[in-house]
């Protein structure tokens, strides 16, 4: 119990270190904007059987060194937000070219479910980025079945 209570305390101090260091990537040599990252949110789709997606697409001007994006799939529980799957995307975005990373749940029943998105990475000039854009939500009334 104590070696979970300590490693859980070192990620959570972890992940403060990062979002504190972190810097918009948005951001980049004055006012020039170099990198966007734009979720949508999930939606319940049939290809042989039902599943929930959640998709996030990145660009950047300028192709930084590194360029984590740390996707997540959560479903509203009462007043808090499960996490129903995760991902991790490393392709690094370059010269304005949409890179899209997808998350599929083999798994569909309804109610309101959100993408999370979180971006770290390396701008070109050797500065960390890091962000959460907009959380997009949306209410799966039923599921698809493939009749």
């Amino acid at each position: 119990m104590r070696t979970l209570v300590r490693t859980a305390g070192r990620l959570v101090t972890v992940a403060l270190l990062v979002l504190a260091a972190a810097q918009d990537c948005s951001k980049f040599e004055g006012t020039r904007k170099n990198c966007d990252t734009r979720p949508t949110a999930p939606s319940a789709q049939w290809s042989g059987q039902t599943f929930i997606s959640a998709a996030t697409s990145s660009t950047c001007d300028v192709a930084p060194q590194a360029h984590h994006v740390y996707l997540y799939l959560e479903e509203k529980m009462g007043e808090v937000w499960a996490e129903r799957g995760n991902l991790l995307c490393t392709e690094r975005p370059t010269g304005g070219v949409w890179i899209r990373c997808e998350l599929v749940r083999y798994e569909c029943h309804p109610g309101t479910w959100r993408t999370r998105v979180l971006v770290t990475g390396t701008n070109p000039d050797g500065t960390t980025m890091g962000f959460e854009p907009e959380r997009p939500e949306t209410l799966i009334t039923s599921c698809p079945t493939g009749e």
